[in-house]
């Protein structure tokens, strides 16, 4: 059956609810178009971390300390409504969410893949943290790109060793802290180009322990694809 007529029939037959305004989304996706179009799309931007800038460039911070990686890709600038899905999924357990979340990031990537990943990773959690919450958010929004991309998703090549506390209220230099000597990576990596999803980068410090992780461990290229990004903390 063509896509089209596919998708024509989904929408009839399963018309999807907005998660942001609770109203018919019009179409298979659980996100109306009006909501969608309040999301802030991230556009001047540091060309390695994807930090909100006046004007696109390199930031102080990654020309001061170059990351591991070598971008980070995101198509939003963080906030209202789009947090309503991110939260929703990470504290809510809402895997709509992941999937309308997993569908924006496939979308953003269509034109921004100058050369396509070996494969995609999930953020790790911690052990502890995944008892806790029951899954990975990070994952549920890679199984879907991966999907959408047809980029094969491979769990393993990263782990999180060091159970942290939660990171939202942490600066820039508590967050590095925490996560020092955090991950190790598996001897696969070596050779290898490696997407890592996460639904928000905030500070880099996570994004780049991961990275330099990898990178010590083999990787080729290491890129950081998350579905928003927030202004640098100091």
């Amino acid at each position: 059956m063509p896509n089209g007529i596919g998708d024509s029939l989904l929408k009839h037959l399963f018309p999807g609810r907005c998660l942001c305004c609770d109203l018919p989304s019009q179409r298979s996706l659980d996100l109306c178009v009006s909501c969608e179009r309040c999301f802030r799309p991230l556009h001047q931007q540091c060309l390695l971390c994807a930090e909100p800038m006046i004007i696109s460039g390199i930031c102080g911070h990654c020309q001061q300390q170059p990351p591991a990686f070598s971008r980070v890709v995101a198509p939003f600038i963080y906030g209202h409504p789009l947090a309503q899905l991110i939260t929703g999924l990470k504290h809510g357990r809402n895997l709509s969410a992941g999937r309308v979340l997993a569908h924006l990031l496939a979308e953003h990537l269509e034109t921004r893949l100058s050369a396509r990943p070996d494969c995609i990773v999930p953020m790790p959690l911690h052990r502890r943290r995944l008892l806790t919450r029951g899954f990975n958010q990070a994952r549920e929004i890679a199984r879907g790109v991966a999907a959408k991309t047809a980029i094969p998703l491979v769990d393993g090549m990263a782990r999180r060793v060091v159970h942290t506390p939660m990171q939202q209220n942490l600066n820039r230099h508590h967050r590095a802290s925490n996560l020092r000597n955090g991950f190790s990576a598996s001897p696969r990596v070596a050779g290898l180009h490696i997407a890592v999803v996460d639904d928000v980068v905030t500070t880099t410090s996570t994004a780049r322990a991961i990275s330099a992780t990898l990178a010590k461990a083999g990787a080729e290229k290491v890129e950081i694809w998350c579905v928003a990004r927030t202004a640098l903390e100091n």
